[in-house]
Parts: structure tokens; C-alpha cells; sequence
């Protein structure tokens, strides 16, 4: 991926197809976006000779009609096709209905790509998965060239952010972006790459981003307090536990989106420490979930807090809390501080 290298690498030959994928769409577009800059249009080519199609319903004749027009006042034209149907997953269902319309559809493409016009750098931009076993994929990666961006570890996010950091002539220490991931809660680069402007233009003429700064701009996500929570109560941390809770409820968080949360917590603690107890991997318990590989990363260390007795103790209690919650008269903070004081005497 571009960003461990800091820039787009040199391009000493230009080939006539291109395709840039993945689930890391903060790095895909800023990847296109350099692509194109490497390519050293001036302003009037640019205009003249660069096209872009985004629609999965596209002509493809149009597309290469495109292709195959000379440039103008140029020596190369470009064409940005993006989500393009011939490459992407479809369902079963769509895919029978449509299979023999979609192979006469890209049949000009794959013909123009036998013999491309070498003038003409041709892109495909897909935001997610691709189809590997479809002739364009296969054409595409006989005669171009393919890059694939994969959502970031946590590891990998933290270099990105001091990556992006230096960028921008500041620095940051390691265990700083670190501390910036956690503060977030998840890892959305462009949620980072916003709060790294930010405090980048905050610190001024300090050089280093330091923890804080990132305290004094970075808001607490909510979801980041619950796992603040859940680790203070795995961890018999009553007093912990409780001012977290009471910072949450001095935020305005409503007590039954809290009860939720926490809930929700405990029984992905549990679902993540049953799958892993099967054998299953991280990342398979992610795609098994339908969660991000950083959350179950999260919730697979606290399950290390709890056994599954423990875990089965705090949904029954967890229930009765939200029994409590809606239909007694007892005071919402005080069902949700009985709440943390039982699950840590579980």
C-alpha cells in the first residue's frame, strides 16, 4: 500500500490498464488521486483529456470510444472508471438473470484491451470487493497492473498516523497514536486524518503532537467508555467502573442507551471468547460477527477478563436492570451503579 512509502512510487512505464480496490477507501482515493497527479497533466489536458465514469449501469462502447480517441493538445488521455459492474460481486440471483447481458456488455472491453490504444491509460476504481474469477479481472491483471487496500491493523494505523503527522512537519510518538486510536475508538482514517488537522493547526509552532494535546480536542466516542467499563469491571475496578458511568450520564447519555451498550458489550465479550474457544481466528471471528477486526481485537483481550460463567451471571443481570429501569420508580443512576457494583461482585 502507497502510504508505507509516503508517496505514489515512480512510474518509469506506463501501462494501459489499472485497477485500484479495497475496503480501505480513505487509502484507495487517495491512492487514485495520486495516480493521476503522476501522470503530469497540465491544467488544459487535463480538461481536454480525462474522463470519468461512475455509474454501474455505464456503456461500456462508450467507455471505449473514449479510450480510443486521440488526446488532445496531449500525448496521453486518461479514463476513471469507478464500481464498474463487470468486476464487482453480484448475487446469485442477479447474476442468473443477467449473466449472458453482462458477458456480451464487457466483450468490447475485453476486445479493446487485447489491443489498447497506447495513448490511453485506462482505471478501474472499485470501493470494496472484486470478483477475481471475472475475464476482465483476468485481462486486467495479464496486462496492467493491481492494487488491493486492505483494512489497516492496529499496528499498521498507528505508523499511517505518524506517517501522516511527519507529512504535515509535525511528530508524534508511537505510544501517542496509539493513544489517539483508543481515544476514537475505532480505526477510521478519515475520522484520524480529520482530528490530525486539527490538532496540527492547534499546537502551532510546537513540533510534537503530545497526550495532551489529543485530551484537550479529541472527543471520547461512547462505544471507546464501554470498553473502558467492561475493562474496569473485568478487572474488579469498582471505583474505575463507576466514574466512568458518571461521566457518561453527565454527558446527557440517556441510562437505557447506556444499559444498551453495555449489554451489547458483554454479549460480544462472549460471543468472541466462544468462537475463539472453537478455534476460530481473529479475523475469522470478525467476518463470523460482522464487526471491525480492531473491535473484536479489543473485545478478544478483555475476554481474558471474564469466565463464561461470569459473562452468563452478567446478561441475567443485565436483564434485571432493564427490568428495573422501566418499570420501577427507582432513579436510572442508581439501577446503573447497583448495576457495576453486582457484575463486579459476580
Amino acid at each position: 500500500m502507497f502510504w508505507k512509502e509516503g508517496k505514489f512510487p515512480a512510474m518509469n512505464k506506463i501501462l494501459p490498464v489499472y485497477l485500484f480496490y479495497g475496503e480501505e477507501q480513505f487509502l484507495l482515493k487517495e491512492a487514485v488521486q495520486n495516480f493521476i497527479k503522476e501522470i503530469g497533466f497540465k491544467n488544459q489536458e487535463k480538461e481536454m483529456n480525462y474522463s470519468i465514469y461512475d455509474n454501474k449501469d455505464m456503456d461500456e462502447n462508450e467507455i471505449v470510444r473514449q479510450c480510443e480517441t486521440y488526446p488532445f493538445l496531449s500525448d496521453k488521455r486518461l479514463v476513471l472508471v469507478k464500481n464498474y459492474k463487470g468486476i464487482i460481486p453480484v448475487t446469485s440471483k442477479v447474476k442468473s438473470q443477467n449473466k449472458k447481458n453482462k458477458e456480451q456488455d464487457i466483450s468490447s472491453l475485453l476486445d479493446y484491451l487485447q489491443n489498447p490504444a497506447p495513448w490511453t491509460i485506462l482505471m478501474f476504481s472499485v470501493e470494496g470487493k472484486i470478483d477475481k474469477r471475472k475475464k476482465l479481472f483476468k485481462e486486467i491483471e495479464k496486462r496492467g497492473k493491481i492494487f488491493e487496500f486492505k483494512t489497516l491493523t492496529a499496528k499498521q494505523c498507528e505508523k499511517w498516523i505518524t506517517n501522516q503527522v511527519e507529512i504535515m512537519g509535525k511528530k508524534i510518538l508511537l505510544s501517542n497514536a496509539q493513544y489517539l486510536i483508543e481515544r476514537i475508538g475505532i480505526l477510521d482514517l478519515y475520522r484520524l486524518d480529520s482530528e490530525i488537522k486539527k490538532i496540527v493547526a492547534y499546537i502551532g509552532n510546537k513540533e510534537e503532537i503530545q497526550a495532551a494535546d489529543i485530551d484537550e480536542l479529541v472527543a471520547v466516542k461512547m462505544e471507546n467508555n464501554i470498553f473502558v467499563l467492561t475493562d474496569a469491571v473485568g478487572l474488579g475496578k469498582t471505583s474505575e467502573a463507576l466514574k466512568v458511568l458518571h461521566d457518561m450520564l453527565e454527558q446527557g447519555e440517556p441510562p437505557l442507551k447506556l444499559l444498551f451498550m453495555i449489554s451489547r458489550q458483554v454479549r460480544l465479550i462472549f460471543q468472541c471468547k466462544s468462537l475463539q474457544k472453537q478455534g476460530y481466528s481473529s479475523k475469522e471471528i470478525a467476518s463470523i460477527i460482522g464487526q471491525h477486526p480492531f473491535v473484536i481485537s479489543k473485545c478478544l483481550k478483555q475476554a481474558n477478563n471474564y469466565s463464561f460463567s461470569q459473562l452468563s451471571s452478567g446478561m441475567e443481570l443485565l436483564l434485571e436492570a432493564d427490568i428495573a429501569l422501566k418499570s420501577t420508580g427507582l432513579e436510572p443512576q442508581i439501577v446503573l451503579e447497583n448495576l457495576i457494583i453486582e457484575l463486579n461482585g459476580k
